[in-house]
């Protein structure tokens, strides 16, 4: 949008290339956005990088009971998150703005004109200067906090995933699974290539996460929706020491101001989600989207459009947690 209506953009990378990274879905209220950004199209003819989602099974109360729940307005996405970033990288240089991977920021200094931005390359240290500059480095929101922006965490929540190549497995191709469990909440869901991403959920102050392979399976087999749909697999990759487990940090929390003079934050790095709201490729999408909107009229002269959107940001992430304490409180995992 920003080079459409004339203003030079470059993308700062700081890794080679897309990291792999877990599966996401893009409920049907993300419609509206995602044919904004002219991505309904790119899905629907890229079946590596996402395929249909018709709505959610789960068992989440605590009484054993299963329910399937169609998504309102017609089916969402089941995205491959790392086959989506590059697609979203390539459409960027198509439509004009310059990305440089492998540049790590070291130092972001504000200037008479602006901005000067310093780091390292796989070529050499580089240097930029910008009129404005967007923090899009994640929920460590690296760039505004050097800014003196504030991060507020909620309380400490992270998810111990694992990848399997599914030869055996009976998980709903085209559901998003959720289970809550004894040690947290699990996470399932069949990505476009055939393998499934498997995500278990907890506060540590509370519950202990499985710290092998085998306690993860374990912990697995004792859930009733999940475990028995991908235990076949899941023993396949034990045995065969094909099971890799990653811990994510997946508190969320926002910038008490998302926006400030010459600077902004889009996606994690303003606010960043429960994954039980499948709200972070939403909210990375529409931040960026309407992000891009506030600097145009910030360069014009407007700063209003940057105020208006830290406080949509604001807004969103409050009602969203609010939300959440709900559905916690039902699967008693406060």
């Amino acid at each position: 949008m920003l080079v459409a209506r004339g203003v030079s953009v470059a993308v700062l990378e700081a890794q080679p290339a897309p990291s792999r990274k877990f599966g996401e879905v893009l409920a049907p209220e993300s419609a509206p956005i995602v044919a904004k950004l002219g991505l309904d199209r790119a899905l629907a003819s890229s079946p590596h990088v996402a395929r249909r989602c018709a709505g959610v099974v789960r068992s989440w109360e605590g009484d054993g009971m299963i329910a399937r729940r169609l998504y309102r307005g017609g089916a969402g996405w089941i995205v491959d998150r790392s086959h989506f970033e590059a697609m979203l990288a390539c459409g960027a240089e198509r439509c004009g703005a310059r990305w440089f991977a492998a540049h790590r920021v070291r130092e972001v200094r504000r200037t008479s004109g602006g901005w000067r931005i310093s780091g390292t390359s796989a070529h050499g240290d580089f240097a930029v200067r910008c009129r404005f500059v967007a923090d899009a480095t994640g929920r460590a929101a690296v760039v505004a906090r050097r800014l003196g922006a504030r991060l507020c965490r909620e309380a400490r929540l992270v998810a111990m995933t694992a990848r399997l190549t599914a030869t055996r497995q009976r998980l709903p191709s085209r559901w998003l699974t959720i289970e809550a469990a004894l040690d947290g909440w699990w996470y399932a869901i069949g990505l476009p290539d055939g393998s499934v991403h498997l995500a278990l959920h907890a506060r540590p102050r509370i519950r202990r996460l499985p710290r092998t392979s085998t306690e993860f399976v374990a912990s697995l087999a004792q859930t009733r929706l999940v475990g028995p749909r991908v235990a076949c697999d899941a023993a396949d990759a034990l045995r065969s020491g094909n099971i890799a487990l990653e811990l994510i940090d997946a508190t969320p929390g926002r910038l008490t101001c998302a926006a400030g003079d010459g600077w902004i934050a889009v996606g994690d790095a303003a606010a960043s989600f429960d994954p039980l709201s499948s709200q972070g490729l939403p909210n990375a999408l529409s931040t960026g989207f309407y992000a891009a909107h506030a600097v145009y009229e910030s360069l014009a002269g407007n700063p209003e459009g940057c105020a208006a959107f830290a406080k949509a940001v604001a807004l969103t992430h409050a009602a969203t947690s609010f939300g959440l304490r709900a559905e916690y409180a039902r699967a008693e995992l406060t």
